[in-house]
């Protein structure tokens, strides 16, 4: 139903995208989840940089790219770029790295109140929508600053437990 790509992808070349997503069979997914990070290295050599995340969300059924953003539209030209790396894979008629061609829908969102929940945020809204199974906006209203806690709080535990488990 849905796939979530890697931030990655971004600094890597064409033949390595191609290589990267299409073996997620994009093309059958409803749903594509791409994080966003405003990580500007180009070499790829740096690819925990960055210092801020949000979410781009393709829905193939509205053909519509969607930004989320926790902090207003300030990864606005990070979401761009990376779209547009990518979204040839998802729809062969948008050329290949061109922002020009890229129609990014900044979607209201929850905000966070403070300097570093954003990580949090940008997963939750893909939970809540990927949940939702569209781009339904009402889903976002679950979350709220003690939602994040506590959605902090179980992938911290589940991180415990795997680490327990080896």
């Amino acid at each position: 139903m849905y796939a979530i790509f890697l931030p990655e992808l971004t600094t890597i070349a064409k033949d390595d995208v191609a290589d990267a997503v299409n073996p997620l069979n994009p093309l059958s997914k409803r749903l594509i989840f791409i994080p966003i990070n405003d990580n500007d290295d180009e070499t790829g050599m740096e690819a925990e940089g960055g210092s801020h995340w949000s979410l781009v969300m393709y829905d193939r059924a509205t053909g519509q790219f969607n930004y989320y953003d926790a902090s207003g539209d300030s990864n606005y030209r990070a979401a761009l770029k990376t779209t547009a790396k990518i979204a040839h894979f998802l729809d062969s008629s948008i050329p290949y790295n061109d922002p020009k061609a890229i129609k990014l829908h900044s979607r209201k969102a929850p905000q966070q109140q403070n300097g570093f929940d954003c990580g949090m945020y940008m997963l939750a809204y893909s939970d809540a929508l990927a949940q939702a199974g569209a781009n339904d906006e009402k889903a976002l209203d679950k979350i709220t600053p003690s939602f994040v806690t506590n959605m902090r709080k179980e992938i911290l535990e589940l991180i415990h437990k795997g680490v327990g488990a080896e």
